[in-house]
């Protein structure tokens, strides 16, 4: 029927076109994710570096192996003290991608550090040597036993309220509020030669390091001093968990666990040795450095017995030894 009002097309080529341009699909432009590339709609998202290319992905990556782009710049992670093992992360001196930070100096032949949340605690062994405090943050480090000089403090810890350590060529162990300022107390006298310090809840430990020697502990109630373990020889790095005791055995070159509750060796955990001297835990293994000139650092099950453990590296009169869980240092 011709009449009425409906329009029609005047051909079919003018109503598929209609219909195609009503049906198109919308196309989204964007830029997120990327820093190079287009949008989609035909714009840039950026431009790489002359030392970078442009991945599938549209971000621009380096060129160099070890270099990572940050704010648009080629960068060592590892060394940049304005991108410290990540993007953006200042400090004055970056070294393997951790900002090194100086706590403090001059100090003289320092030698054991304990840490809390807020603070590290170092000695000086020498005659006439202190204990220092220093934040963590750095600023210098304060003399708390400025008025109290010791003869050789070494070892040392630390808990909620007090710092203790060992004057190795004086033959004490000693403790002082952690302030300091006021005379320490000392826990106990005429040692060979406290060495090593360790610490849990009800007991503070140390090793004394004679031939024969042995480890000691005071309560931390009342410090009450008993002897943990006797009769063995050269006993220096020393560690506890909640069961064991775990003393690295200089002069019988060897390492043994000790029941904190009777003392007992429960097991000698390595084969012969060359001068294990100090040590440090995890939650499954001993880490131990054997001090001799062609030395060198293992790491030994908890479990084990008479066992050789796994080289971890050799240094000629390697010292201290840490864990962080993650990684040994």
């Amino acid at each position: 029927d011709a009449g009425g009002d409906a329009t029609f097309a005047d051909s079919p080529t003018e109503a598929q076109a209609d219909v195609t341009t009503d049906v198109a699909p919308d196309v989204t432009c964007s830029c997120t994710g990327k820093t190079c590339g287009t949008d989609g709609c035909g714009k840039t998202c950026g431009t790489c570096g002359t030392d970078q290319t442009c991945n599938a992905s549209d971000v621009c990556v380096c060129n160099a192996s070890g270099k990572t782009v940050c704010n648009g710049a080629s960068v060592d992670l590892q060394t940049d003290n304005n991108n410290c093992g990540g993007c953006g992360l200042t400090c004055t001196a970056c070294n393997a991608g951790e900002c090194l930070v100086t706590l403090a100096s001059n100090i003289p032949h320092a030698s054991g550090i304990a840490l809390n949340a807020i603070k590290a605690y170092v000695t000086s062994d020498q005659t006439n040597g202190n204990v220092y405090s220093m934040s963590l943050s750095g600023g210098g480090a304060t003399i708390l036993t400025q008025s109290y000089p010791q003869n050789g403090p070494y070892g040392i810890v630390v808990d909620a309220q007090y710092v203790y350590w060992t004057n190795n060529s004086g033959g004490t162990v000693m403790r002082m509020p952690l302030g300091g300022g006021v005379a320490p107390t000392t826990i106990a006298s005429s040692q060979v030669a406290p060495s090593a310090m360790a610490i849990d809840a009800t007991n503070v430990y140390w090793s004394d390091s004679g031939t024969p020697g042995q480890v000691m502990k005071a309560a931390l109630s009342n410090l009450a001093v008993s002897t943990l373990v006797g009769g063995v020889n050269g006993p220096v790095g020393l560690a506890v968990d909640s069961t064991y005791a775990y003393v690295a055995l200089e002069s019988d070159d060897y390492v043994i666990k000790v029941q904190l509750s009777n003392g007992s060796v429960a097991a000698q955990l390595t084969n012969f040795q060359n001068n294990p001297f100090w040590l440090a835990i995890d939650s499954t293994n001993v880490y131990f450095t054997n001090s001799a000139n062609s030395g060198d650092a293992h790491q030994i099950a908890q479990s084990t017995s008479m066992n050789a453990g796994i080289g971890l590296g050799t240094t000629a009169l390697p010292q201290g030894i840490a864990t962080d869980g993650v990684n040994i240092y």
